[in-house]
Formats: C-alpha cells, sequence, structure tokens
C-alpha cells in the first residue's frame, strides 16, 4: 500500500508538471518549442526625468462636448420601491444565502445513518450562515436605497443652483449693456457655475452606479429605462436609543452568535465534521492537526478532539458576544450622533433661510445687489443639501444598528427559529 501511494503521488506531480509545461508551449507562437516567449528588453534612457503634459486642445466647451456625447436614454417610467421592499427583496435574493440553504438541504439527503447526526448539525449550521448573509445583503441593499434617495434630492438642489448661477450672469451681461459699475471678480459666476457642473456629472454617474448594484441585490434585470425610486420616507423623529435593552435583542437575532451556541452543544465524536467547519469560519487552520492525525488512522483521537472544540467554542462565544455587544452599542450610539447632526444642520438651514429673506427686504429699497443676494442663495441650497445628508446618514446608521443586531433578516422572516434552532 505505500508503494501504491508513493507512485501515485509521483504520477500526480509528473503530471502537473506536463501541464504546465503544456501551458506555457502554447503562449508559443509559430511552433517554437522554446518553454517562455522573452519579452524585449527596453533600450531608450536619457539624462533627466522630462515631463507629462496633458493636451486638450481638441477639447471644445463643456456644452459642446455634452452635446456631442448626447444623453443616456430617457426613463419609460419609475419602478418604485419602499425601504421594507428593498430589504425584503434583498435578504430573499442574496446569492450566497441561497447556496448556504441549499447546502443545507442538501447534507442530510447524502449523509449515511452513522453520519446523520453530524449531518444535522451540518445543516443547521449552514441554516445559521444563510441568516447571516440575508441580514448582510438587506443592509447593503437598504443603504444603497437611502444613498440613491439622498443623490436624488441633491439633483434637484444642483439644478436648482445652476439656474441660480445662470440668472446672476444674466443679470452681469444687463450691467455690462448698461455701463454700470461692475463687481470687482466677473469670472466668480463662470467658477462657480463649473463647480456645480462639476458636480452633477459626477452626481449623475453616481446615480447609475447606485441603480445597477441595487436592481442586482433586488434581483431585477439591469434596465436603465426602468430606474428604481426611492420613495423614502424621511421623517426625522427624535427617540433615544435603549443601549442595553438593543443589545439583548440583537444578542438574542445574531446569527453568529446563534451558530457558536448551537455547536456548543453537539460537540462529540458523531459531530465533529460539523464543529470543524463551523471553527474554519474563524480561522481554516483551526484543528488541522487533528483533523491531519485522524487522517492517519488514530480513531482514539475523537475524544481528545471534542474536549478541544469544546473549549475553542467557548472561547469563541465569548469573544462573539463581546464583539456583538460592542458592535451594537456603537451603532446606537451613533443613532443618536446622527440625530444631533440633523439638529445642528436644520438650525444652520434655518439661518440661511433668514439671511435670505433679509436680503430680499433690502434688495426691494436697493439696500444690497442681485449678486449678494445670488451669492446668499447658493449657501441656502448648499445647506439644504447638508440636511438631506445627515437624515440620509441618520437613516443608514438606523440601518446598521438593525444589521448588528441581526434583524434586518428576522424582520423578512428569516430569523433564528425553526430549523435553525
Amino acid at each position: 500500500m505505500p508503494r501504491l501511494l508513493s507512485a501515485i503521488s509521483w504520477g500526480l506531480i509528473l503530471a502537473s508538471a506536463l501541464a504546465g509545461c503544456a501551458r506555457r508551449c502554447a503562449c508559443v507562437s509559430g511552433g517554437g518549442t522554446s518553454s517562455a516567449a522573452a519579452a524585449p528588453m527596453p533600450t531608450e534612457t536619457r539624462a533627466d526625468r522630462g515631463s507629462i503634459e496633458t493636451d486638450t486642445t481638441a477639447l471644445a466647451s463643456y456644452e459642446e462636448v455634452d452635446r456631442a456625447l448626447g444623453s443616456p436614454p430617457s426613463p419609460t417610467g419609475f419602478r418604485v420601491l419602499r425601504a421594507v421592499e428593498v430589504q425584503c427583496l434583498a435578504a430573499a435574493n442574496a446569492p450566497i444565502a441561497k447556496l448556504y440553504d441549499a447546502e443545507s438541504e442538501a447534507v442530510p439527503a447524502n449523509s449515511n445513518r452513522r453520519g446523520q447526526r453530524a449531518a444535522v448539525t451540518l445543516s443547521r449550521l449552514m441554516a445559521y450562515r444563510a441568516v447571516d448573509e440575508r441580514n448582510k445583503a438587506a443592509a447593503a441593499a437598504l443603504e444603497l436605497f437611502y444613498s440613491l434617495a439622498e443623490a436624488e434630492a441633491n439633483r434637484d438642489v444642483l439644478q436648482r443652483s445652476v439656474e441660480q448661477i445662470d440668472r446672476a450672469a444674466d443679470n452681469l451681461e444687463e450691467l455690462k449693456r448698461s455701463g454700470l459699475k461692475m463687481p470687482g471678480d466677473q469670472s466668480a459666476f463662470r467658477r462657480q457655475k463649473l463647480d456645480w457642473l462639476d458636480r452633477q456629472i459626477q452626481l449623475s454617474s453616481a446615480i447609475r452606479g447606485i441603480q445597477g448594484q441595487l436592481q442586482q441585490l433586488c434581483g431585477f434585470e439591469m434596465d436603465q429605462t426602468t430606474p428604481i425610486w426611492p420613495e423614502a420616507d424621511l421623517t426625522v423623529i427624535v427617540t433615544p436609543v435603549e443601549v442595553e435593552a438593543a443589545v439583548f435583542e440583537g444578542l438574542a437575532n445574531r446569527a453568529d452568535l446563534g451558530a457558536l451556541q448551537m455547536l456548543a452543544g453537539s460537540p462529540d465524536a458523531d459531530t465533529l465534521p460539523a464543529v470543524r467547519s463551523g471553527m474554519q469560519a474563524f480561522s481554516p487552520g483551526l484543528g488541522a492537526s487533528i483533523a491531519a492525525k485522524r487522517l492517519l488512522g488514530d480513531r482514539s483521537a475523537d475524544y481528545g478532539e471534542a474536549r478541544s472544540r469544546q473549549s475553542q467554542l467557548a472561547q469563541a462565544q465569548v469573544d462573539v458576544e463581546q464583539n456583538a455587544t460592542r458592535e451594537i452599542r456603537e451603532a446606537a450610539w451613533n443613532v443618536e450622533t446622527r440625530l444631533r447632526e440633523i439638529a445642528v444642520a436644520k438650525e444652520r438651514l434655518e439661518v440661511w433661510r433668514q439671511r435670505v429673506a433679509a436680503l430680499e427686504q433690502k434688495r426691494e429699497s436697493n439696500g444690497v445687489t442681485a449678486f449678494d443676494l445670488a451669492a446668499a442663495r447658493l449657501e441656502l441650497h448648499r445647506a439644504e443639501s447638508e440636511l438631506v445628508h445627515r437624515v440620509i446618514a441618520w437613516k443608514i446608521a438606523q440601518v446598521k444598528l438593525k444589521q448588528a443586531q441581526g434583524l434586518l433578516a428576522a424582520e423578512c422572516g428569516y430569523g433564528l427559529s425553526g430549523c435553525c434552532r
């Protein structure tokens, strides 16, 4: 038998070497027999480092480039989605979760009577992992959903800002024609408009990317003509987070902790294969030496391994519970931090609204110029955008809190009950 194993091993090594040679020879053109093609060595040298410059002489103005490139396909309609729909669509369509669920069903069906207990334990482990993946997918989709809502809101703010700058530029042209005194920096509005146009370009690109990712997570066919419209409820309600209650609820719903608790009650000679698989989630090398000993025929190692696994699982439970507690607490504190930021952003917006209203009154009595008013209105638009950003950050913080608690999957019916418990 040892000679047979040795012969098989040398055969595999020789086959691998011949396959590698075949791959190398296949890369040589013209029927050459050399093992690898030699890349030509660079020959040019220079005394100094030189310089690298762009050449945009063939590039016209932004307006002309925009016309030349054309517009993307106009939407024929919008697919209206709400947060709960996005959450549960993503949870249901999580691809890795589907694989884990399929594995959970396949393991018991393909096991013999001797390995039935290990198969049941491994099946439950796969079910826990599926729930964890659905929770992550729901969180990722909701974060994209709220980011899309922010982007769509900012699209309107940017458009109003560009229109405001255009009106200010028109006023400047009227001053030129009338011969009245001109402001000192006559290119300021053009520079500002270019800044806002650049933001519009970046925003449009971000929206396209978010649309594609969100459609994929929700299980839709990629369709630019029917984009998602995020019907997001952005009503802000100030409610303190009961941190310790959030921790208690989270520890009862975390799939990673639930999996460890399930494994901790089953390490014996029959369930060791499933327990090993569970421990490999922490590090692929855990238990390798014991497994190798069993492969060499030392069946007495089962009892020692079971004791070792019990100790490992107990330590892992402590570590995961501590990590989960920290994550939930931090997520809860972040929710309250975002609420405070919203309050500041709202007050800042109100201050700019009052400033614009005051300038408009003075404008009627010739107390301020149209350019002063335009600058204040632009600051008002920035404050509007900042408030939207803070509200979206609060909604995302709520999502991350529920993700840390393991609740996003549970709210869609993928909780730690039934086959998992």
